[in-house]
């Protein structure tokens, strides 16, 4: 399954972040549910993890387009970026996400489920982040 996590810390589509996640795993279910992934760093998307403590991770459906996100969010964040929008071969421009609660963009588009996580904690370990969130 692909896991797309995407965060802001603004409502405006340049500061949207988002990144293809390779690992993540349930964690616990009771107390609370939590679920694990890391993150290499630096990244700006840990970035603006850290600076809002609010994300949604996506679990994307098996399809190519999905495929073509996951690749898109596995690269670098070029400064002044904006990925609001995804330009489809003989198409014009097609929304790829939108604002939804707490103000944070949420993919629209090959979406099985949406989890709407706050983080617990974080571990750096060598050039990586191990986090914890809470669903």
């Amino acid at each position: 399954i692909v896991v797309i996590l995407t965060t802001s810390t603004s409502p405006n589509p340049r500061d949207w972040r988002a990144i293809t996640l390779s690992s993540f795993t349930s964690l616990s279910l009771d107390p609370h549910p939590l679920i694990t992934f890391n993150v290499k760093t630096p990244s700006a998307c840990a970035t603006a993890m850290h600076a809002r403590n609010r994300f949604i991770v996506h679990a994307m459906l098996p399809t190519t387009r999905a495929a073509d996100f996951a690749a898109r969010f596995s690269l670098p964040y070029v400064p002044g970026q904006d990925w609001k929008y995804a330009v489809r071969p003989n198409s014009v421009e097609q929304p790829l996400a939108y604002i939804h609660l707490d103000n944070l963009p949420a993919l629209w588009e090959e979406v099985m489920f949406r989890l709407y996580c706050t983080p617990e904690r974080t571990i750096p370990v060598q050039d990586h982040e191990i986090w914890v969130a809470k669903i």
